[in-house]
């Protein structure tokens, strides 16, 4: 069959943009650096930017390659990025339409999309679905739900999948490790989708306001000096906050320093190379909430972050509606500070205000790297069953190769280098600002797994400016370790 023409056109239009980044001298776009490992499917020449895949055959004999959904408990279809009705002339979902049409005229198959009202329901689908024999699926599940679906062994390593090579760099290889346990890999995010991306976060600041501070506007320059740390978010967040209408009160009616949500917890934290759980050497979690290093910074970002004169905490004073509050707020000029998740960032092409991008601050000067975590409550990956037998594993990991390398050549041009760093980035050092936050992403395992509900008691203590970890982290710790020794032991017992 031809190509659709408009699949050619837009081919051609991500060789432009890549080509024009290439003459502007702008950072190289995140996870370039895996395109020169062995095995990469990346083309050579004027087409470097194109990624081609190494599968054995590119007929699927007309399957139909079904993605059940997790919404925000609502009707709204959020995973617009995995199908689409068809063009509506909004950029992205034209592009997801024609790698649509790319998938079914290339690869003969069908896509299928149908969504769950919200992850709990999803998940049950799964189990429903496993016991059922049912396997030609997959489940967009939020990281922060799947947990318990790998503990009760419904989940299928991806490993097995014969043809999803995951170095390549249109697959997420933060996720890749984080997902794991006992390096067995039970979810993936990747350029399948842009959930993920849109969980990512990162600061945006109010350069007006700094200005009407005379507050030194070298931001950016900090960050490249890797100053940016928490300690200057914290002086500045006090210097940014006034009692604007003079009723000696600091509320909504004011300007605050910085605006958060009760999420912005793990950002910090992680931001400080700090994490609710890490792993060891064989890949299996520890909880590390109680350790010293982990209190101690936790009680340095409490101390900032309840800070009512200075900090509001949009889940408390606008309850559910916490995007709305920090969203009107910046847009009213009440901002210096805010935390958003990378999907809010378009919103900003809308106001008339100077703003800045930044990563989230790191503990001090002496660590090596910035850390901007991606929100387990937001983010989605990609799991599938666990009876998924060798034949379907065969066709699935060939489609899903095919389907994630077309999101890196048709979908993620016009969200990442046209939307975020063309439209919302206002110049060149935001773009910067950009390639560093997505350079810096990471996964928090305390928080996707969420053992025994502790990572969201945690992030439930900013409701009440509970500075109580240490109290936490003893009184879960035998519940977390028993559910981790359970979902360890069960691997162990169930895939070597």
């Amino acid at each position: 069959m031809k190509i659709n023409q408009r699949i050619l056109t837009l081919f051609l239009a991500c060789l432009m943009v890549f080509a024009l980044s290439a003459c502007i001298g702008e950072a190289n776009t995140p996870s370039d650096d895996s395109n020169n490992s062995t095995g990469t499917s990346e083309t050579s020449g004027e087409d470097k930017n194109i990624f081609t895949t190494n599968v054995p055959e590119k007929n699927l004999g007309g399957r139909t390659f079904m993605f059940y959904s997790a919404n925000w408990a609502s009707d709204v279809l959020e995973d617009y990025e995995i199908f689409s009705e068809g063009y509506n002339e909004d950029p992205i979902n034209d592009a997801v339409y024609d790698r649509q049409i790319y998938m079914e005229e290339t690869m003969d198959c069908k896509i299928n999309l149908l969504p769950q009202y919200n992850s709990e329901t999803a998940a049950q689908t799964l189990m429903d679905c496993v016991q059922s024999g049912e396997q030609n699926f997959g489940v967009l599940l939020r990281v922060n739900k799947f947990f318990s679906l790998a503990a009760e062994g419904d989940l299928y390593n991806l490993d097995d999948l014969p043809y999803c090579d995951f170095s390549q760099p249109y697959w997420d290889d933060n996720s890749y490790e984080t997902l794991s346990v006992m390096n067995y890999h039970f979810g993936i995010c990747g350029d399948f989708m842009l959930r993920d991306k849109n969980a990512t976060s990162v600061l945006i600041y109010n350069k007006d306001i700094m200005a009407d501070l005379d507050l030194e506007d070298n931001l950016y320059s900090l960050v490249d000096a890797g100053g940016w740390t928490i300690e200057v978010l914290s002086q500045y967040a006090k210097k940014g906050s006034a009692d604007l209408n003079g009723d000696l009160v600091i509320d909504t009616n004011d300007r605050f320093g910085l605006g958060i949500w009760r999420d912005s917890l793990f950002s910090f934290m992680n931001g400080g190379d700090t994490y609710v759980a890490e792993k060891n050497e064989e890949d299996i979690p520890i909880f590390t909430l109680g350790d010293e290093k982990v209190v101690n910074y936790a009680q340095r970002v409490m101390e900032m972050i309840y800070d009512t004169d200075s900090v509001i905490n949009a889940h408390i004073a606008g309850n559910e509606n916490a995007g709305g509050v920090l969203e009107s707020m910046f847009q009213a000029n009440q901002l210096l500070f805010a935390w958003q998740k990378a999907g809010s960032l378009p919103l900003l092409r809308e106001t008339e205000i100077e703003y800045g991008l930044l990563p989230m601050p790191k503990a001090d000067e002496k660590q090596e790297d910035y850390a901007c975590d991606m929100n387990a409550w937001e983010a989605s990956c990609l799991i599938l069953p666990s009876n998924l037998s060798d034949e379907e594993a065969y066709y699935f990991s060939i489609f899903l190769e095919e389907f994630a390398c077309q999101g890196r050549n048709m979908i993620y041009p016009v969200y990442y280098e046209i939307l975020l760093k063309q439209k919302v980035a206002l110049d060149s050092e935001s773009q910067a600002m950009v390639d560093l936050i997505f350079d810096s992403r990471v996964l928090d395992i305390g928080v996707v797994f969420n053992w025994s509900d502790v990572a969201y008691r945690f992030c439930y203590m900013t409701m009440s400016s509970d500075t109580g970890v240490t109290s936490l982290a003893k009184a879960y710790e035998q519940l977390v370790n028993k559910e981790i020794e359970r979902l360890s032991d069960f691997i162990l017992d169930s895939y070597s």
